[in-house]
């Protein structure tokens, strides 16, 4: 089914008006109500205003456990009675990644208002159970909604624009709003960018986690084996040459000094902290493991010009500088830590200072290598690259892949290796994995089966590229996305490549400088760490 739309709300005039096709937007349940104003910013670019489905009298707020096993959940259900509380066992709505269950929930329901199940959420907590306050249509399982969905089409065979990738305030340290990006650049519309250190807990607040390219210079390191967005543009002109979603992206940086090779971990971020890991020399595990810090106490970071500010002292081993022309310009506690001019600031902790303490000395000549992968393919970085990290993959070829969320960063078991959950952060109400077990099933099923709000980017196979938006954890108005409700929406609009981008609190949209839905976050927008930016034929340039 599909429906006829009219851009009339924001019409100047008759001439103004529009009429859009607009196919039924493949989330929630079959046959939902679906209204929606298109606006035409500019040839080839048109947004789409959605509100799709109704909130349902049988939907209600509930206190749920993490995943538990039967055995588990029985003995909690049992407690929870001996203090009155009539609970139940519910099963999850989705299966692991292995086709095995992730478990059960106990659930205390229905609650008609938020208030009262917080109060007894509270109360049993200090009795020990850990109930979680959720909304039933939040939960992955069918519904009726109801979502607003920000949708930005970009016919690529007729836009005649740009579109570019910008960090927060131009640097590769610090995080800024979307809609700030925006106006800061005088863009047409944006999407919010990829995953990135959101505290100093995690590693260099603001610092790509995962791989960022702007106009040809690489900012952050791949999370080796994840997908990213890949934009060209011409180099004269700044317009657009192609668009398309890669697979398997992999980083490898070295120096050579004297003849001798010396592996680089990252760019631009603290020396030792890997988040999301996916690096080859990271520790416990080099395969990517969402919201987890891994470490390496031994390794080389290069802070190149895109960290404006100055690079915080290395207190455990070496700091040098490569000025321009490739010469080490000054070494040891002499080093001011700010970045020369198209030149680095190289830190080493661990083992590796100690070898490159012997190596090198002022005025040696230092060869910095990168490149950069997807798959066996090497990508050429040139001026007018721009490269944004995401994952997991929602369609790749037009076939979804259940196994890419384990290789890019949602594994469930890891056997004998510990993960934590104690980086996970705190303001996107991710569950922690099961108690019992090393497993993740609770991180994986609150992130990925659960609704949140999300951010995805998809192509056509007519090079049609969309920019989506499905705003969340405002029941009644919004009730988010589930990966796999997202591999459906992406699906349904002809999408035959897509991944999903960072979401929660950061998924938005900005049209006219403004969000285009309510961001999740008590404290409204989320500041991020980078963002798609798409500009008209004409762009104003920023300064």
């Amino acid at each position: 089914m599909s429906i006829v739309i009219l851009h009339s709300e924001q019409a100047k005039s008759k001439q103004d008006v529009q009429a859009f096709i607009l196919p039924e937007i493949d989330i929630g349940i079959v046959g939902l109500p679906q209204k929606a104003i298109a606006k035409e910013l500019a040839d080839g670019v048109t947004y789409f205003d959605i509100d799709r489905g109704v909130s349902s009298e049988f939907d209600n707020y509930k206190l749920v456990s993490q995943p538990l096993s039967i055995l588990k959940a029985r003995e909690m259900k049992t407690k929870l009675a001996e203090h009155g509380q009539n609970a139940r066992i519910e099963p999850l709505s989705e299966f692991g990644l292995y086709g095995k269950p992730l478990g059960v929930q106990v659930v205390i329901a229905p609650f008609q208002d938020s208030e009262t199940p917080k109060e007894l959420s509270v109360q049993l907590s200090a009795l020990g159970f850990g109930l979680t306050l959720r909304h039933s249509s939040e939960e992955g399982c069918p519904t009726t909604g109801p979502f607003k969905i920000s949708l930005l089409k970009i016919d690529l065979t007729k836009f005649n624009g740009r579109i570019e990738s910008a960090l927060s305030h131009d640097s590769a340290l610090g995080v800024e709003r979307t809609s700030s990006i925006v106006r800061r650049h005088k863009a047409l519309a944006a999407i919010n960018g990829g995953f990135f250190s959101w505290s100093e807990n995690v590693g260099t607040t603001g610092d790509l986690a995962g791989i960022s390219v702007v106009n040809g210079s690489l900012v952050s390191e791949a999370v080796d084996g994840r997908p990213a967005l890949l934009i060209r543009s011409d180099v004269e002109t700044r317009k657009l040459k192609s668009v398309e979603i890669v697979q398997d992206l992999k980083t490898r940086i070295w120096l050579t000094i004297g003849g001798k090779r010396f592996d680089v971990g990252g760019l631009n971020r603290k020396p030792g902290m890997i988040l999301n890991c996916g690096n080859n020399h990271a520790v416990p595990t080099v395969i990517p493991v969402h919201d987890y810090v891994c470490s390496n106490d031994d390794e080389v970071v290069l802070f190149n010009d895109h960290f404006v500010h100055q690079v915080p002292k290395n207190q455990l081993g070496l700091q040098f500088r490569i000025n321009s022309d490739g010469y080490i310009q000054d070494k040891g506690e002499e080093v001011i830590g700010l970045v020369p001019n198209d030149g680095y600031l190289v830190q080493a902790i661990g083992a590796a200072a100690e070898q490159l303490g012997k190596a090198v000395q002022a005025g040696d000549p230092v060869t910095i290598h990168i490149e950069v992968f997807s798959g066996d393919q090497e990508i050429e970085i040139e001026k007018g690259l721009y490269i944004v990290n995401g994952g997991p993959t929602l369609l790749n070829d037009g076939f979804f892949d259940l196994s890419a969320r384990g290789r890019e960063g949602w594994e469930t078991n890891f056997g004998a290796v510990k993960i934590s959950d104690k980086f996970v952060d705190e303001n996107d109400a991710v569950a922690s994995q099961s108690a019992e077990t090393n497993l993740r099933e609770g991180f994986y099923h609150s992130w990925v089966v659960r609704r949140h709000p999300r951010t995805a980017v998809g192509l056509t196979e007519d090079n049609v590229l969309y920019f989506v938006v499905v705003y969340g954890r405002q029941p009644g108005v919004s009730a988010g996305a589930s990966l796999s409700d997202m591999t459906r929406l992406m699906r349904s609009l002809g999408v035959v490549d897509a991944i999903n981008l960072d979401g929660g609190g950061s998924a938005v949209m900005v049209v006219d400088g403004e969000p285009s839905g309510v961001p999740s976050d008590a404290l409204g927008e989320r500041f991020v760490g980078d963002a798609i930016l798409v500009f008209d034929a004409k762009p104003e340039v920023s300064e």
